[in-house]
């Protein structure tokens, strides 16, 4: 599974799940839900999650974010950002963040995994530019993947 979000799009935003829409890449058979932000389980096991984040924001240059990784509604990690992306280099955006987080989750099927944004300074929007789908239609810069690693 591999979803993205369309850039110029907003996908922190405060006290909402984090929704990666559109699929560059989507194996998931399913069990991911790009309207609601949810993956559930299709089996039991260890899943690693992958959760790249390029944002940009028009006001600022801090980066302020706390997502929680919630299984079944209960928070069971939380992904950080506390950044300035300030830069005196002119060919640099100067308001664009990066983040990639990592992480690996025993699931039991049915199990419903999804990305919870606790706490945001400012809504930020998805860079763009970046992968390009099978059609050719370009999608933003961030996205989430995951696989199963180990199946009990």
């Amino acid at each position: 599974m591999e979803n993205n979000s369309r850039s110029n799009t907003y996908i922190i935003r405060n006290d909402q799940y984090l929704i990666m829409t559109f699929p560059s890449m989507d194996k998931s058979l399913g069990y991911y839900d790009s309207s609601t932000g949810s993956f559930t389980a299709p089996v039991d096991g260890r899943y690693q999650f992958d959760l790249h984040l390029a944002t940009g924001y028009d006001g600022d240059y801090n980066h302020l974010y706390t997502i929680d990784i919630q299984v079944d509604d209960r928070t069971m990690e939380k992904f950080q950002s506390f950044r300035s992306s300030y830069s005196n280099y002119a060919s640099m955006d100067r308001n664009a963040d990066s983040n990639y987080y990592t992480t690996e989750i025993e699931l039991k099927e049915r199990q419903v995994l999804r990305l919870y944004v606790s706490y945001s300074s400012h809504s930020y929007e998805s860079s763009g530019g970046c992968i390009n789908t099978f059609d050719g239609s370009s999608v933003g810069c961030s996205y989430l993947q995951g696989k199963l690693i180990q199946r009990y």
